[in-house]
């Protein structure tokens, strides 16, 4: 087991005075507190890790090009399967889309429309309460 090695300041710099904001610069050494099994260890999971990850990348690869006509026929059959049901999700997204768009058009040109009754009533109703108002006080001038 290792230990870290700690410079004695106090031997070196003797009758000195030290500025703790410009420490002395000494050469560092740094050792490890990891064994050399542990260390080895290690070094193997990653290169395990590594070699397992190359092989699942390069299996991708070993059936379109290295396989028998049938196997490459199936895997470009698989290929533009998938392609194809990529573009009829997109499809149906555009489709849901356009239709949550419509609705939301709808809904608001309905809402406006209402809108624009009420306000046609409002002016109706005011225009006859002015008339109304006219008529009285003609009445009571004469």
């Amino acid at each position: 087991m290792s230990t870290f090695i700690r410079p004695s300041v106090n031997s070196t710099y003797k009758g000195q005075r030290l500025d703790p904001l410009h420490p002395p610069w000494e050469q560092r050494r740094f050792v490890s507190m990891e064994t050399s099994d542990a260390h080895e260890v290690l070094a193997d999971r990653s290169y395990d890790h590594k070699r397992r990850q190359y092989q699942r990348f390069h299996e991708n690869y070993k059936r379109p090009i290295y396989g028998t006509p049938e196997v490459k026929e199936q895997y470009r059959k698989e290929i533009r399967q998938i392609l194809k049901d990529q573009m009829e999700e997109k499809t149906a997204r555009k489709k849901d889309h356009y239709a949550s768009i419509r609705n939301e058009n709808l809904t608001s040109r309905a809402r406006d429309r209402e809108a624009m009754i009420q306000e046609i009533e409002i002016s109706v109703q005011r225009k006859e309460i002015l008339k109304t108002f006219h008529e009285n006080s003609k009445g009571l001038v004469l």
